[in-house]
Parts: structure tokens; sequence; C-alpha cells
């Protein structure tokens, strides 16, 4: 449910799309701007029609000179191109000098107008947990909820947790010796002076709040002619008030355009977006941008919120839900000793070691592919009553044969390999059920022993971890539903 912003916000948003018009020849008039900003129930803020658009219509266009990514940023710092900074680096370093304080806007004489749309506070979010608690700083919550997290999203939040220490131990290290080189910060509490920046509470906190910034409002945006080089992205003005949604989404940014031929290799003048070529848009419709094909464990990790699943949606595929069993099938290998690091080191050499996971959808429920290859793996000797001094030679045989399955030469390794990874996928089925109803139980009992403004962020946040388990819970039970009623896969 959408509802006017606060009388703050909406003076931000104003102030930033006067400085778009402005200093940057954005056009925001009605005839080549068709969005508006509002509150939005439980989201914070959303992005809305302004007026009824028909299909394909340009939402907006933002100029290239107001995105903020490596090409804007480092001509801010020129001093500093012998330090080869990344994007990330070098945009998360600019938000942490010129992070808007308390309520206040951003003095940034650059991006000032944009940085102060950004979001304040980021204290929902897991990795913010993290951090605090490598400071120090966390509290009883924060830990006891972490502790319940399913382990593929505890994963996912790990991996996450280390490229943010990373990033922060080089752009400290910037802020430690470069100083003479970077512009004047327009924070007046900005003091580097520490022997041991990194560990500095205060600044690693505001790092974390510039580093999330990034990391949960970037988009895909080409500056390098390689697809695939990190730096092509950047945070753009006015997109990254649209939330996201796992379904259709309703703004389509140009991401590749003629100009980055061969022969000329320029940015575009605008970054374009576009409505829905399929279906035209109707006044007051909230427009979500898609984020990405992610799990909710990805989601959850990397940008602190699930998908909103109806219930029993997993359970008759109507919602695609996923479960990384990783770390269940790992220890299945890892308890074979010496074999077990054959076979994973064979998975590794045909590329199928981990990303091993179950699916609701397409129904019927299933395993992943690379799953299938890995368990038929685990299994391929046993049907071959090899003996310990014979194993040598019949996993060579075996690995052979293995490898045919794969190719498409044939259908699997024998029928008694079938049956023993299928009773294995059941056994990994039950298992997860039976510890997701456990966590189920527990999250049912936790008390939310908090300040007043924390509890309601802090209910919504034990949402979506209930949320996880329900959907590893209900994924497993709709897989192990396929195996026992005989679904090939």
């Amino acid at each position: 449910m959408s509802r006017p912003m606060k009388e703050l916000e909406r003076q931000r948003w104003e102030r930033m799309l006067s400085w778009l018009q402005d200093k940057h020849g954005m056009d925001t008039s009605e005839h080549g701007f068709h969005v508006e900003a509002r509150a939005v129930e439980g989201a914070g803020r959303g992005l809305f029609a302004l007026r009824d658009c028909l299909r394909g219509t340009t939402l907006f266009k933002v100029p290239s000179t107001a995105l903020m990514n490596r090409t804007t940023v480092a001509k801010l710092y020129p001093r500093l191109r012998e330090r080869r900074l990344s994007g990330i680096h070098l945009v998360t370093l600019h938000l942490l000098l010129h992070r808007p304080p308390g309520d206040d806007d951003s003095s940034d004489p650059v991006f000032g107008p944009y940085i102060s749309t950004l979001p304040r506070d980021f204290s929902s979010h897991p990795l913010h947990w993290m951090v605090k608690q490598e400071l120090k700083q966390d509290d009883v919550w924060e830990r006891r909820t972490f502790v319940h997290l399913p382990p593929s999203a505890a994963e996912k939040l790990y991996a996450l947790h280390k490229r943010f220490w990373n990033d922060w131990k080089i752009v400290s290290s910037v802020l430690a010796e470069d100083q003479a080189k970077l512009p004047q910060s327009s924070r007046t509490d900005i003091v580097s002076t520490s022997l041991d920046i990194v560990k500095d509470a205060t600044l690693t906190l505001g790092y974390l709040w510039a580093w999330l910034n990034v990391n949960t409002r970037c988009i895909f945006y080409r500056i390098r002619a390689n697809r695939a080089d990190p730096d092509n992205f950047t945070l753009c003005p006015v997109l990254d008030f649209a939330n996201h949604y796992h379904g259709q989404t309703h703004i389509f940014p140009v991401i590749d355009s003629e100009p980055w031929s061969a022969e000329t290799k320029k940015l575009p003048k605008y970054f374009t977006f576009f409505s829905p070529s399929q279906e035209g848009l109707t006044k007051g419709q909230e427009l979500y941008l898609r984020y990405g094909s992610h799990s909710n464990s990805l989601l959850f990790a990397e940008y602190g919120f699930v998908n909103v699943v109806p219930g029993g949606a997993i359970k008759s595929g109507e919602y695609p839900g996923e479960v990384d069993v990783e770390e269940l099938v790992e220890y299945q290998f890892t308890e074979k000793g010496s074999l077990g690091a054959r076979m994973k080191s064979a998975l590794e050499d045909e590329g199928y070691w981990g990303d091993w996971t179950l699916h609701s959808a397409p129904t019927p429920a299933h395993p992943s592919y690379r799953l299938m290859v890995a368990l038929r793996l685990l299994h391929a000797l046993e049907s071959n009553n090899a003996r310990d001094h014979e194993q040598d030679t019949a996993f060579e045989s075996v690995l052979e044969i293995w490898r045919n399955v794969i190719s498409g030469y044939a259908d699997y390794i024998s029928p008694q390999n079938e049956e023993q990874w299928r009773r294995t996928l059941l056994h990994i089925c039950e298992r997860i059920t039976d510890r997701a109803h456990t966590r189920l139980e527990t999250l049912s009992t936790l008390e939310l022993n908090t300040r007043t403004e924390e509890r309601s962020w802090r209910r919504w946040m034990t949402g979506n971890v209930v949320a996880l388990w329900t959907e590893e819970r209900d994924v497993a039970e709709a897989v192990k539903a396929s195996i026992l009623s005989g679904v090939e896969f």
C-alpha cells in the first residue's frame, strides 16, 4: 500500500530532481518523466507511475554525468590513479567521505542531492549484525537470530562478510596513507588519524553504510568493453527507489547500446529506462524492478530481505522454491575419505563440484542436474562389489561410465546406482525437513527484548528467517513426494 512520503523525504526527492534537471540537463517534464517516489507500507519507499503509459514508453532518461560509477567518481580523485582502485573502492570511498550527518543532507558539491536520497540505516541487514559482532557491538537478539539461519544463507553471508572486510582494508589504507591526495571531505566528523583505521568502529560502520548502499542498489552498466569486468556497474538516481519483485519487471534498462561498438567504445549520453513492451502502465501503479532470478537465501544475504511467498505456493510449484544442499552433500563425500577426495577431484575436473540444489518448479519438484551427477558418482562403486585392493581399477572403470552418462552417451551407470542415489536424496530431504521443523519451533519462541523503535524491523526480519526455513521444508517435502511417487528426473 502506497502513501505520501514524509515531508523530509519528499523534499529530498524534489531537490534531487532539480539537481538532475539544472546540473545535468535531465528532462523531468511531464513529456519525458513518468515516475514518482512514494512511501510503501513495509518497504520504505517505491517508484510509481505518474500517469498512464503506453507500451514501450520511455519512463525516464538519466544523464550519464549524474551516475555514480568508476568513470564519474574517478575524475574526482586524479591523484589516486596510481592506486588502481576498483569502482567499488572509489564509489564507496566517496560515499563515506560525504555521508549525510543525521537527518541533514549531504554537503557533497558533486553528488550531494543524490546521496541525500540514499537509505540512511541498514540496521536490519544481517551483514550489519556480523560486522557489529566483529567490533563487539552486537546484541543478544542479533547473535541468536544469526545462529538460527539456514546453513546456505549463513554461508552466503560469510562470503559477503569476507568481501566487505577485504574492501574496507583497501579503502582504509587509502584513508590512512593518502589523506593529502583526497579531496576535502564534506563531513566534520571524519578523523583519519587512527593508528588502526580498519578497527575504528565509527569509520568501519560508516564504510559499511556506504558499502551496503552500493551492494544493494547498483545495477549493471557497461563502462568497460569486457562485459564481465566488475567495474560494469553504477548507482543510478531515481531508479534505486524501485523495489524488487520476483515476477514481472516494469522497468527495462537499456544496458547495451550502439556506442559500445568496437569502433567507438563511447559511453551513451543517457541511461534510458522503458516500460514493458507487452502492456501499458496505469497511473498510480507501483513499478517493480526484478533484481535477478535469485534464490531467497541469496536475496537475504545480499539485500537483507526475501520474496513474499503465499502459503502453499512452493509445494504447488506456483513459486520456484530452491534449497542449497551443498553442505549436506559435501559431508557425504568427506565420509568416504580418500575415495571421496578422488570423487571430488573428478567432479571438479568436469565442472560439477558444488552448487547442488533442490527445486519446487517447474513441477514435478526435483533435484538439480548437478546434484544428480554428484550423487551418481557418490554411489558409483557400490554396485560393483569391488574389494579394497581392486578399487583403483574399479574406480577408473566406473568413472568412464559416469562420464558417458554426463556426456549423453548412456542414460545411467546401472539400475542399482539409480536406486542408491535416489535413496540418498530421500534421506537428504528428510534431514532438511527435520531440521526445518526444529528451527521453526525455536523461532516461534524467540523474544524481542529490544527497544520500541527497533521492534518492528526485528519482527519483520524474524519473519524473513522463518520464510527461509519454511521454503527449505516445503521444497524438501515436495522433492520427497516426487521420489516416493517414482518420478523420473
